[in-house]
This record gives structure tokens, sequence and C-alpha cells, in this order.
């Protein structure tokens, strides 16, 4: 039976090792010895997550080891932060170890950024991270990016636009309240401020990737008369952009000589009590 046939599933628990073309002896070494990855790629670790790594140790034992390299009387991990800390967790005093005996800053930030990222549970902007370490320390273009995790090109260039986000919806992303979907959706929109106040709609009215992709449409509508500009409409024009980015919608300024009507659009009785709850906590906070 070939290995395809075990699955993606079961590929994701064992993955191709990074390491296999690096010299290093296996062997069992101290934990109290081994201090953490100072570029360690990944940044969440969900402590449920960590809690049935601890457990499956526990039962089974540590199945993959870690990969050290030397430093002074110790070790210095390259890879296998969940498990170290899962190892102290479960009380363990000796783990199994691939050690490297001359593994440079560049080799090591390399191979631990080429292993995390061809893991599955890496969530997508700890992800992008990893890939633009790749290219600006290491000038690889996307293509060699994506040869050496295994994913293709598209993927990556998706991946790497989510570092253009605002770091408010970045982190809801990496915390899984916001999904990829979602996330994409929102790069329609190049104004940051109008990103925010769609992200805390979607977030506020659990709103679907196709509610936003259409929120968009009507937001960049241009409105039915494009006439020659007259004198005082630039003011108008950046109003309307500005009072469009507060509310999340639709609006159009009707300047006449003496005032004038401000229209604003909704889309649905929820989209109406969400403007008029903004509305009342502007007036609260006056």
């Amino acid at each position: 039976m070939k290995t395809k046939s075990l699955g993606k599933g079961l590929r994701a628990l064992i993955p191709e090792d990074p390491f296999s073309q690096e010299n290093g002896a296996v062997t069992e070494i101290e934990v109290a010895r081994i201090e953490s990855n100072p570029m360690q790629p990944r940044r969440d670790f969900p402590s449920e997550s960590l809690q049935e790594l601890t457990e499956s140790i526990v039962r089974d034992g540590i199945l993959q080891p870690l990969v050290v390299r030397s430093k002074g009387r110790g070790y210095q991990l390259v890879v296998g932060e969940r498990r170290l800390r899962a190892a102290k967790m479960a009380g363990l005093e000796r783990v199994p170890a691939k050690i490297f005996a001359d593994l440079d800053d560049n080799r090591m930030l390399e191979l631990a950024l080429v292993e995390n990222l061809q893991r599955e549970d890496l969530n997508p902007i700890d992800l992008a991270n990893g890939l633009q370490e790749l290219t600006d320390r290491f000038k690889f273009t996307q293509e060699q990016v994506a040869e050496k995790i295994g994913k293709q090109r598209a993927t990556v260039t998706n991946l790497l636009r989510l570092l253009r986000l605002p770091k408010e919806i970045q982190n809801s992303v990496r915390s899984g309240e916001l999904s990829m979907g979602h996330a994409r959706a929102l790069l329609a929109v190049e104004d940051p401020k109008v990103q925010k106040a769609l992200f805390r709609q979607t977030m506020a009215r659990r709103l679907s990737v196709r509610r936003i992709e259409q929120l968009i449409q009507k937001i960049g509508a241009e409105p039915a008369q494009t006439k020659t500009p007259k004198p005082g409409s630039v003011f108008v024009a950046r109003t309307e952009d500005r009072l469009r980015t507060l509310l999340g919608t639709q609006v159009r300024i009707k300047h006449r000589s003496k005032g004038g009507v401000i229209e604003i659009e909704y889309y649905s009785d929820e989209d109406l009590e969400r403007l008029i709850e903004l509305f009342d906590s502007t007036d609260k906070d006056s």
C-alpha cells in the first residue's frame, strides 16, 4: 500500500521530516538542560491543545523526538516547543531528542520555520508571519517558499495578504474567532478604518462571508450622478467617505445652498438596529 493512501489526517500527525538530510543522533536528554528557541515561529499555544498532548505523552510517550542544538553545557531547542511544554506538564525528566552540534542561527531559523509551517495546526497569522520571515530573511521567492512547505503558490500569496489587515483583525484570526474566509473578504477593502468597521459589524452580527461581500459592494457603489464637481463638492465627498468609514455603510450627502440631506443606507432590520445602537452609543459618549 502506498504512503499516500494513509490520507491527509495521518500525514498531518507524522509530517515529512525536514531534518532527514541533517546529521544528528537521537538520544535521551534532561528536560532541565533544554532552553526554548528564541526564534520560535509559533506564538499561540492553546491550553486545551497542550493538555491533550500532555495526556497523549503520559499514555504513549513522545513519538517524535525533539530537535535541539548543542549550546554550552546544555541544549537549545530547534523544533518541538509544544512537545517540550507538554513533557514538562507531564512531569518527564528526560525526552528523546535529535542533537546537532553545528547549526548556525540562520540554518536553525530556516529549519524551525519550515518544520512549523508544514504542520496543519498552525493558525493562519502565525503561518503568514513565518512565511514573511522566510521571504525577508532568506530572500526566498513565493515559489520557493511554497515548494519548501509543500503548499500552492496561491496559498502562500493569500496567507501573506492577511498581514495587510489591522492588528485587531489579525488577532481575531489568530484566536480562531474570525475565519480565514471572512478575513480574505475584508481584504477587498483598502481603507483600514472601513475594514475595522466591517469587522466589528461581522463579529457583532455574526455575518457570513457572502454578507460581507454584499456590504462591500454596497459601500463601494458609485452614486448614480457623476456630474462635473461644483464648488464645495470636495468637502462633501470627503465627508461622505468619513461617514462611510464610521458607519460601515453607504452614505450620500445632497448639498444645497442652505443645508442639505444625508442619506444613510441599511440592508436589513438587523443592520438598521446596528446603526441605531451606534448612534445611541455616540450620544452616550458625548
